[in-house]
């Protein structure tokens, strides 16, 4: 089923305008939005795009120590199957830097099966967004890691 026939479409789509707003927020008391719109709609087709802002909006607020919660978020989006690539590709991340390299190969190899042209030069300039390049500077370590485990250069 899609989105909830109880909640009206503007309140649904308020929550998630919400929510993207909290990727650019550094107040995660804010994260409620992300929450807030999992719980109206719990079986939306893109539940796994609140996941991902709410882990993206954690992880933003300091790039080196991010919120509690991030990677649970993260892992939460990509237990859909129609999540989109980058999602893996930002859960992997959390997992080399954590340590748990079978669950970080596994998110990139269904990241590199969603994007087929998949590259590490295209991941650096993916997201157009002010905080992408500092975002991607933190994660150097790891992205040399996903080049070891299959990721192209080129």
């Amino acid at each position: 089923m899609g989105r909830s026939e109880n909640i009206p479409l503007e309140i649904q789509k308020g929550y998630a305008r919400a929510t993207e707003a909290l990727q650019l927020d550094d107040r995660l008391e804010d994260a409620h939005a992300a929450l807030g719109a999992i719980r109206v709609s719990p079986k939306d087709p893109i539940a796994w795009a609140q996941y991902f802002m709410l882990g993206t909006a954690r992880w933003n607020y300091d790039l080196r120590n991010p919120a509690d919660g991030t990677q649970d978020a993260l892992d939460q989006a990509c237990s859909y199957s129609n999540c989109e690539f980058f999602v893996y590709m930002i859960a992997a991340k959390f997992h080399v830097r954590f340590g748990d390299i079978t669950v970080a190969r596994r998110y990139l190899e269904r990241a590199l099966a969603k994007k087929k042209d998949l590259s590490l030069k295209m991941w650096r300039t993916f997201f157009p967004f002010r905080a992408w390049p500092a975002m991607i500077a933190e994660t150097e370590p790891e992205l040399e890691t996903f080049v070891s485990f299959g990721l192209p250069r080129e």
